[in-house]
Protein backbone atom coordinates (compact mmCIF):
# COMPACT_ATOMS: atom_id res chain seq x y z
CA UNK A 1 0.00 0.00 0.00
CA UNK A 2 1.46 3.31 -1.09
CA UNK A 3 0.95 6.30 1.23
CA UNK A 4 1.69 9.37 -0.92
CA UNK A 5 1.94 11.83 1.93
CA UNK A 6 4.38 9.63 3.83
CA UNK A 7 6.43 9.01 0.70
CA UNK A 8 6.67 12.78 0.06
CA UNK A 9 7.85 13.39 3.65
CA UNK A 10 10.39 10.61 3.36
CA UNK A 11 11.84 11.97 0.10
CA UNK A 12 11.94 15.48 1.54
CA UNK A 13 13.69 14.26 4.69
CA UNK A 14 16.24 12.30 2.67
CA UNK A 15 17.12 15.42 0.68
CA UNK A 16 17.39 17.55 3.81
CA UNK A 17 14.78 19.95 2.41
CA UNK A 18 12.42 20.04 5.40
CA UNK A 19 12.64 20.55 9.13
CA UNK A 20 16.14 22.01 8.82
CA UNK A 21 17.78 18.58 8.71
CA UNK A 22 20.31 19.44 5.98
CA UNK A 23 22.84 20.55 8.58
CA UNK A 24 22.43 17.52 10.84
CA UNK A 25 24.92 14.68 10.71
CA UNK A 26 23.37 11.60 9.00
CA UNK A 27 24.41 9.42 11.93
CA UNK A 28 22.19 11.44 14.30
CA UNK A 29 18.85 10.93 12.55
CA UNK A 30 16.56 7.93 12.22
CA UNK A 31 16.45 5.75 9.17
CA UNK A 32 14.26 6.99 6.27
CA UNK A 33 10.55 6.21 6.59
CA UNK A 34 10.13 4.92 3.06
CA UNK A 35 8.83 1.62 4.44
CA UNK A 36 5.70 3.46 5.65
CA UNK A 37 5.84 1.80 9.08
CA UNK A 38 3.99 4.74 10.62
CA UNK A 39 0.35 4.95 9.50
CA UNK A 40 -2.10 7.57 10.70
CA UNK A 41 -5.84 7.14 11.24
CA UNK A 42 -8.45 9.90 11.48
CA UNK A 43 -9.41 13.08 9.70
CA UNK A 44 -6.38 14.12 7.69
CA UNK A 45 -4.66 10.77 8.19
CA UNK A 46 -3.86 7.93 5.84
CA UNK A 47 -7.08 6.09 6.73
CA UNK A 48 -10.37 6.88 8.47
CA UNK A 49 -10.69 3.37 9.95
CA UNK A 50 -8.25 1.61 12.28
CA UNK A 51 -9.14 -1.73 10.71
CA UNK A 52 -8.39 -0.42 7.21
CA UNK A 53 -5.01 0.80 8.44
CA UNK A 54 -4.21 -2.60 9.95
CA UNK A 55 -5.39 -4.41 6.80
CA UNK A 56 -2.95 -2.35 4.73
CA UNK A 57 -0.02 -3.97 6.56
CA UNK A 58 1.13 -7.22 4.95
CA UNK A 59 4.79 -7.50 5.91
CA UNK A 60 4.94 -6.86 9.68
CA UNK A 61 7.52 -8.88 11.60
CA UNK A 62 9.85 -8.67 14.59
CA UNK A 63 12.36 -6.85 12.35
CA UNK A 64 9.71 -4.77 10.60
CA UNK A 65 7.15 -3.58 13.20
CA UNK A 66 4.40 -1.06 12.43
CA UNK A 67 2.66 1.65 14.43
CA UNK A 68 -0.92 2.79 13.80
CA UNK A 69 -1.12 6.40 15.05
CA UNK A 70 -4.76 7.27 15.91
CA UNK A 71 -5.51 10.99 15.71
CA UNK A 72 -7.89 12.71 18.20
CA UNK A 73 -11.58 12.03 17.68
CA UNK A 74 -14.57 9.87 18.57
CA UNK A 75 -14.68 6.65 16.53
CA UNK A 76 -18.08 4.90 16.30
CA UNK A 77 -18.31 1.11 15.83
CA UNK A 78 -14.54 1.17 16.12
CA UNK A 79 -13.82 -2.51 16.71
CA UNK A 80 -10.87 -4.09 14.95
CA UNK A 81 -8.63 -7.16 14.89
CA UNK A 82 -4.98 -6.53 15.65
CA UNK A 83 -2.03 -8.15 13.90
CA UNK A 84 1.26 -9.32 15.34
CA UNK A 85 3.93 -6.62 15.35
CA UNK A 86 1.36 -3.94 14.51
CA UNK A 87 0.75 -1.67 17.52
CA UNK A 88 -2.12 0.81 17.83
CA UNK A 89 -1.51 4.03 19.76
CA UNK A 90 -3.77 7.04 20.30
CA UNK A 91 -2.40 10.55 20.58
CA UNK A 92 -3.79 10.97 24.15
CA UNK A 93 -6.04 8.72 26.20
CA UNK A 94 -8.87 11.24 26.67
CA UNK A 95 -8.66 12.71 23.16
CA UNK A 96 -9.08 9.37 21.37
CA UNK A 97 -12.37 7.60 22.16
CA UNK A 98 -13.50 4.31 20.62
CA UNK A 99 -17.19 3.33 20.91
CA UNK A 100 -17.60 -0.46 21.09
CA UNK A 101 -20.35 -3.06 21.62
CA UNK A 102 -20.94 -6.80 21.31
CA UNK A 103 -20.74 -6.55 17.50
CA UNK A 104 -17.70 -4.30 17.58
CA UNK A 105 -14.85 -5.52 19.83
CA UNK A 106 -11.10 -5.24 19.74
CA UNK A 107 -9.38 -8.59 19.16
CA UNK A 108 -5.80 -8.58 20.39
CA UNK A 109 -2.75 -10.32 18.89
CA UNK A 110 0.76 -11.47 19.82
CA UNK A 111 3.68 -9.07 20.06
CA UNK A 112 1.61 -5.90 19.86
CA UNK A 113 0.68 -2.92 22.03
CA UNK A 114 -2.58 -1.03 22.47
CA UNK A 115 -2.17 2.33 24.21
CA UNK A 116 -3.27 5.93 24.86
CA UNK A 117 -7.04 5.85 24.33
CA UNK A 118 -10.46 5.49 25.95
CA UNK A 119 -12.64 2.46 25.17
CA UNK A 120 -16.38 2.86 25.82
CA UNK A 121 -18.11 -0.51 25.69
CA UNK A 122 -21.79 -1.49 26.03
CA UNK A 123 -22.84 -5.13 26.06
CA UNK A 124 -22.39 -8.55 27.62
CA UNK A 125 -19.08 -9.67 26.05
CA UNK A 126 -15.96 -7.49 26.41
CA UNK A 127 -14.27 -4.44 24.96
CA UNK A 128 -10.93 -6.23 24.55
CA UNK A 129 -10.85 -9.95 23.73
CA UNK A 130 -8.13 -12.57 23.35
CA UNK A 131 -9.74 -15.37 21.33
CA UNK A 132 -6.73 -17.70 21.15
CA UNK A 133 -3.53 -18.46 22.99
CA UNK A 134 -1.00 -15.69 22.52
CA UNK A 135 2.30 -14.31 23.80
CA UNK A 136 3.61 -10.82 24.58
CA UNK A 137 0.72 -8.36 24.50
CA UNK A 138 0.98 -4.92 26.13
CA UNK A 139 -1.85 -2.66 27.22
CA UNK A 140 -0.75 0.80 28.36
CA UNK A 141 -2.43 4.09 29.37
CA UNK A 142 -5.99 3.03 28.53
CA UNK A 143 -9.34 4.02 30.06
CA UNK A 144 -12.31 1.64 29.98
CA UNK A 145 -15.97 2.50 30.53
CA UNK A 146 -18.15 -0.63 30.60
CA UNK A 147 -21.95 -0.32 30.58
CA UNK A 148 -23.81 -3.60 31.05
CA UNK A 149 -22.74 -6.98 32.34
CA UNK A 150 -19.68 -7.31 30.08
CA UNK A 151 -15.99 -6.90 30.85
CA UNK A 152 -13.17 -4.57 29.96
CA UNK A 153 -10.82 -7.46 29.11
CA UNK A 154 -11.59 -11.14 28.40
CA UNK A 155 -9.05 -13.84 27.63
CA UNK A 156 -10.82 -16.87 26.22
CA UNK A 157 -7.62 -18.90 26.12
CA UNK A 158 -4.14 -19.01 27.66
CA UNK A 159 -2.09 -15.82 27.48
CA UNK A 160 1.64 -15.71 28.11
CA UNK A 161 3.61 -12.65 29.27
CA UNK A 162 0.76 -10.18 28.96
CA UNK A 163 1.46 -6.81 30.60
CA UNK A 164 -0.91 -4.00 31.61
CA UNK A 165 0.33 -0.58 32.77
CA UNK A 166 -1.56 2.46 34.05
CA UNK A 167 -5.09 1.21 33.37
CA UNK A 168 -8.34 2.77 34.61
CA UNK A 169 -11.58 0.75 34.46
CA UNK A 170 -15.06 1.91 35.45
CA UNK A 171 -17.42 -1.05 35.02
CA UNK A 172 -21.00 -2.09 35.69
CA UNK A 173 -19.94 -5.66 34.99
CA UNK A 174 -16.43 -7.11 35.33
CA UNK A 175 -12.99 -5.59 35.02
CA UNK A 176 -10.75 -8.47 33.86
CA UNK A 177 -11.66 -12.11 33.11
CA UNK A 178 -8.73 -14.49 32.78
CA UNK A 179 -9.13 -18.05 31.50
CA UNK A 180 -5.56 -19.13 32.15
CA UNK A 181 -2.17 -17.56 31.65
CA UNK A 182 0.40 -15.13 33.02
CA UNK A 183 -0.63 -11.51 33.50
CA UNK A 184 1.48 -8.71 35.01
CA UNK A 185 -0.42 -5.58 36.04
CA UNK A 186 1.26 -2.32 37.09
CA UNK A 187 -0.95 0.46 38.55
CA UNK A 188 -4.58 -0.38 37.85
CA UNK A 189 -7.79 1.21 39.15
CA UNK A 190 -10.94 -0.90 38.77
CA UNK A 191 -14.10 0.81 40.00
CA UNK A 192 -17.30 -1.24 40.32
CA UNK A 193 -20.24 1.12 39.83
CA UNK A 194 -24.05 0.96 39.99
CA UNK A 195 -25.45 -1.76 37.76
CA UNK A 196 -28.47 -3.33 39.54
CA UNK A 197 -27.59 -6.81 38.24
CA UNK A 198 -28.00 -10.26 39.74
CA UNK A 199 -24.82 -11.89 38.41
CA UNK A 200 -21.28 -11.61 39.77
CA UNK A 201 -19.97 -8.05 39.79
CA UNK A 202 -16.22 -8.17 40.27
CA UNK A 203 -12.93 -6.49 39.41
CA UNK A 204 -10.69 -9.49 38.59
CA UNK A 205 -12.26 -12.87 37.77
CA UNK A 206 -9.97 -15.91 37.52
CA UNK A 207 -12.27 -18.27 35.72
CA UNK A 208 -10.51 -21.54 34.90
CA UNK A 209 -7.24 -23.34 34.17
CA UNK A 210 -3.82 -22.29 35.42
CA UNK A 211 -3.46 -18.58 36.24
CA UNK A 212 -0.54 -16.53 37.50
CA UNK A 213 -1.51 -12.91 38.06
CA UNK A 214 0.75 -10.28 39.63
CA UNK A 215 -0.77 -6.91 40.52
CA UNK A 216 1.53 -4.08 41.60
CA UNK A 217 -0.27 -1.04 43.00
CA UNK A 218 -3.73 0.37 42.47
CA UNK A 219 -7.34 0.33 43.67
CA UNK A 220 -9.81 -2.53 43.24
CA UNK A 221 -13.50 -2.55 44.20
CA UNK A 222 -16.21 -0.02 44.79
CA UNK A 223 -14.11 2.53 46.64
CA UNK A 224 -15.29 6.06 47.15
CA UNK A 225 -16.02 8.82 44.67
CA UNK A 226 -18.18 6.58 42.49
CA UNK A 227 -21.80 5.48 43.04
CA UNK A 228 -21.74 2.17 44.94
CA UNK A 229 -23.35 -0.86 43.29
CA UNK A 230 -27.02 -1.53 43.98
CA UNK A 231 -26.92 -5.16 42.82
CA UNK A 232 -28.91 -8.00 44.30
CA UNK A 233 -25.97 -10.27 43.39
CA UNK A 234 -22.48 -10.53 44.91
CA UNK A 235 -19.80 -7.84 44.72
CA UNK A 236 -16.18 -9.09 44.81
CA UNK A 237 -12.77 -7.52 44.23
CA UNK A 238 -10.83 -10.67 43.27
CA UNK A 239 -12.79 -13.86 42.57
CA UNK A 240 -11.12 -17.25 42.00
CA UNK A 241 -13.61 -19.80 40.65
CA UNK A 242 -13.65 -23.43 41.79
CA UNK A 243 -11.93 -24.71 38.63
CA UNK A 244 -9.00 -22.29 38.89
CA UNK A 245 -5.46 -23.15 39.90
CA UNK A 246 -2.27 -21.13 40.22
CA UNK A 247 -1.85 -17.89 42.16
CA UNK A 248 -2.63 -14.21 42.34
CA UNK A 249 -0.23 -11.82 44.08
CA UNK A 250 -1.56 -8.44 45.23
CA UNK A 251 1.12 -5.88 46.09
CA UNK A 252 0.12 -2.60 47.72
CA UNK A 253 -3.56 -2.80 46.73
CA UNK A 254 -6.26 -0.59 48.28
CA UNK A 255 -9.62 -2.37 48.13
CA UNK A 256 -13.06 -1.58 49.50
CA UNK A 257 -16.02 -3.67 48.31
CA UNK A 258 -19.51 -2.64 49.44
CA UNK A 259 -23.08 -2.91 48.31
CA UNK A 260 -25.16 -0.90 50.79
CA UNK A 261 -26.42 -4.13 52.35
CA UNK A 262 -28.09 -5.44 49.19
CA UNK A 263 -25.57 -7.97 47.92
CA UNK A 264 -25.63 -11.70 48.53
CA UNK A 265 -22.10 -11.15 49.74
CA UNK A 266 -19.41 -8.49 49.48
CA UNK A 267 -15.76 -9.65 49.56
CA UNK A 268 -12.43 -8.11 48.61
CA UNK A 269 -10.83 -11.52 47.95
CA UNK A 270 -12.88 -14.70 47.49
CA UNK A 271 -11.28 -18.10 46.76
CA UNK A 272 -13.53 -21.02 45.84
CA UNK A 273 -10.70 -23.15 44.46
CA UNK A 274 -8.75 -25.97 46.10
CA UNK A 275 -5.63 -25.24 44.04
CA UNK A 276 -5.14 -21.48 44.07
CA UNK A 277 -3.02 -19.26 46.30
CA UNK A 278 -3.96 -15.65 46.89
CA UNK A 279 -1.27 -13.55 48.54
CA UNK A 280 -1.62 -9.99 49.82
CA UNK A 281 1.59 -8.02 50.25
CA UNK A 282 0.75 -4.84 52.15
CA UNK A 283 -2.23 -2.69 51.25
CA UNK A 284 -5.68 -2.31 52.78
CA UNK A 285 -8.79 -4.50 52.36
CA UNK A 286 -12.29 -3.85 53.74
CA UNK A 287 -15.73 -5.25 52.84
CA UNK A 288 -19.09 -3.67 53.65
CA UNK A 289 -22.57 -5.05 52.96
CA UNK A 290 -25.09 -7.63 54.08
CA UNK A 291 -22.34 -10.28 54.37
CA UNK A 292 -19.19 -8.17 54.67
CA UNK A 293 -16.44 -10.80 54.87
CA UNK A 294 -13.33 -9.11 53.54
CA UNK A 295 -11.32 -12.27 52.82
CA UNK A 296 -13.12 -15.57 52.20
CA UNK A 297 -11.65 -18.99 51.46
CA UNK A 298 -14.30 -21.59 50.70
CA UNK A 299 -12.35 -23.92 48.42
CA UNK A 300 -9.56 -24.62 50.95
CA UNK A 301 -6.91 -23.20 48.67
CA UNK A 302 -4.59 -20.72 50.35
CA UNK A 303 -4.95 -17.08 51.25
CA UNK A 304 -1.73 -15.70 52.76
CA UNK A 305 -1.40 -12.21 54.19
CA UNK A 306 2.01 -10.54 54.23
CA UNK A 307 1.40 -7.36 56.17
CA UNK A 308 -1.86 -6.12 54.65
CA UNK A 309 -4.49 -4.55 56.88
CA UNK A 310 -7.60 -6.71 56.58
CA UNK A 311 -10.90 -5.98 58.25
CA UNK A 312 -12.13 -9.56 58.75
CA UNK A 313 -11.82 -13.16 57.57
CA UNK A 314 -14.02 -16.17 56.89
CA UNK A 315 -13.29 -19.75 55.89
CA UNK A 316 -10.27 -21.95 56.50
CA UNK A 317 -6.67 -21.55 55.42
CA UNK A 318 -6.30 -17.80 55.81
CA UNK A 319 -2.72 -17.32 56.97
CA UNK A 320 -0.15 -14.64 57.67
CA UNK A 321 3.59 -14.46 58.15
CA UNK A 322 3.16 -11.31 60.22
CA UNK A 323 0.77 -12.37 63.00
CA UNK A 324 -2.22 -10.95 61.15
CA UNK A 325 -3.85 -14.07 59.70
CA UNK A 326 -6.62 -16.08 61.30
CA UNK A 327 -7.41 -19.75 60.70
CA UNK A 328 -9.41 -22.45 62.43
CA UNK A 329 -8.64 -26.15 62.96
CA UNK A 330 -10.64 -29.15 64.23
CA UNK A 331 -10.13 -32.92 64.51
CA UNK A 332 -10.78 -33.06 60.75
CA UNK A 333 -7.32 -31.47 60.38
CA UNK A 334 -5.52 -34.18 62.35
CA UNK A 335 -1.87 -34.57 61.27
CA UNK A 336 -2.11 -31.54 58.99
CA UNK A 337 1.29 -30.02 58.28
CA UNK A 338 1.32 -26.27 58.22
CA UNK A 339 3.29 -24.52 55.49
CA UNK A 340 5.73 -21.67 55.84
CA UNK A 341 3.97 -18.34 55.89
CA UNK A 342 0.91 -19.73 57.69
CA UNK A 343 1.49 -17.64 60.78
CA UNK A 344 -1.02 -15.62 62.74
CA UNK A 345 -3.74 -16.69 65.16
CA UNK A 346 -4.66 -20.38 64.88
CA UNK A 347 -7.85 -21.28 66.74
CA UNK A 348 -8.09 -24.97 67.64
CA UNK A 349 -11.44 -26.58 68.46
CA UNK A 350 -11.06 -30.12 69.88
CA UNK A 351 -14.68 -30.48 71.00
CA UNK A 352 -15.21 -33.41 68.58
CA UNK A 353 -11.93 -35.15 69.38
CA UNK A 354 -8.22 -34.62 69.97
CA UNK A 355 -5.92 -33.84 67.05
CA UNK A 356 -2.34 -33.00 66.14
CA UNK A 357 -0.95 -30.14 64.04
CA UNK A 358 2.54 -30.42 62.53
CA UNK A 359 4.76 -27.37 62.40
CA UNK A 360 6.24 -26.67 58.94
CA UNK A 361 9.48 -28.31 57.90
CA UNK A 362 11.99 -27.51 55.18
CA UNK A 363 12.67 -23.98 53.97
CA UNK A 364 11.49 -21.38 56.47
CA UNK A 365 12.02 -17.74 57.25
CA UNK A 366 13.47 -17.07 60.69
CA UNK A 367 11.21 -15.15 63.12
CA UNK A 368 8.04 -16.68 61.61
CA UNK A 369 5.48 -16.96 64.36
CA UNK A 370 2.37 -18.90 65.26
CA UNK A 371 -0.14 -18.31 68.05
CA UNK A 372 -2.12 -21.47 68.86
CA UNK A 373 -5.16 -21.23 71.14
CA UNK A 374 -7.50 -24.03 72.27
CA UNK A 375 -11.02 -22.59 72.15
CA UNK A 376 -13.22 -25.43 73.52
CA UNK A 377 -13.73 -26.62 77.11
CA UNK A 378 -13.63 -30.35 76.35
CA UNK A 379 -11.01 -32.68 77.91
CA UNK A 380 -9.56 -33.39 74.45
CA UNK A 381 -6.04 -32.12 73.82
CA UNK A 382 -4.46 -30.38 70.86
CA UNK A 383 -0.89 -31.49 70.13
CA UNK A 384 1.57 -29.21 68.37
CA UNK A 385 4.47 -31.26 66.99
CA UNK A 386 7.81 -29.93 65.71
CA UNK A 387 9.03 -30.75 62.22
CA UNK A 388 12.05 -32.85 61.31
CA UNK A 389 15.28 -31.69 62.98
CA UNK A 390 13.35 -29.11 64.98
CA UNK A 391 12.31 -28.78 68.59
CA UNK A 392 9.96 -26.68 70.66
CA UNK A 393 12.54 -25.49 73.18
CA UNK A 394 14.05 -28.98 73.40
CA UNK A 395 10.80 -30.97 73.12
CA UNK A 396 9.27 -32.63 70.10
CA UNK A 397 5.71 -31.63 70.99
CA UNK A 398 3.57 -29.37 73.12
CA UNK A 399 0.03 -30.02 74.42
CA UNK A 400 -2.87 -27.59 74.77
CA UNK A 401 -5.14 -29.25 77.35
CA UNK A 402 -7.44 -26.59 78.79
CA UNK A 403 -9.75 -24.04 77.27
CA UNK A 404 -7.84 -20.91 76.19
CA UNK A 405 -4.45 -22.56 76.60
CA UNK A 406 -2.09 -20.62 74.32
CA UNK A 407 1.19 -21.44 72.64
CA UNK A 408 3.01 -18.53 71.00
CA UNK A 409 5.99 -19.72 68.92
CA UNK A 410 8.71 -17.86 67.05
CA UNK A 411 11.31 -19.60 64.92
CA UNK A 412 15.05 -19.12 65.49
CA UNK A 413 17.27 -21.52 63.56
CA UNK A 414 15.95 -25.03 64.22
CA UNK A 415 14.25 -24.11 67.48
CA UNK A 416 10.70 -22.87 67.97
CA UNK A 417 10.87 -20.54 70.97
CA UNK A 418 7.91 -20.01 73.27
CA UNK A 419 7.31 -16.28 73.79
Amino acid sequence: MEHDRRRWLANAAMSGAVFGLASVSPSSIAAPITANNLITVGVGGDFLSIQDAINSVTDASSKNPYLIDVLPGVYIDAGFSMKSYVSVCGRERNAVQLILDDASNIIIADNATLSNMTLKFSGSSAALISRRSLTDFNLEDVNFEVNGSGAAFLSKSYIQRAVMRDINIVTQGVGLILNGGNLFIHDIDIHLVTSAQDNLHCAIHLNRSHCRVYVFGGKIGTGYGHPPPSDSGPVVGVFAAANTRGRIELHGIWSICRNNGRAKYANCVRVESDQLRARMHGGYFQAEGSNPDTVVNLGKGEIVNYGARIRNYRGGNVYSSNQIGLSRFTDADNDKRLRHGHGGLLLCDASNGPFTLLLPAGWLIETEQYIFKKTDNSPNSVTIRAGANQTIEGSRKHLLSKQYDTLHLRLGGDVWYIV
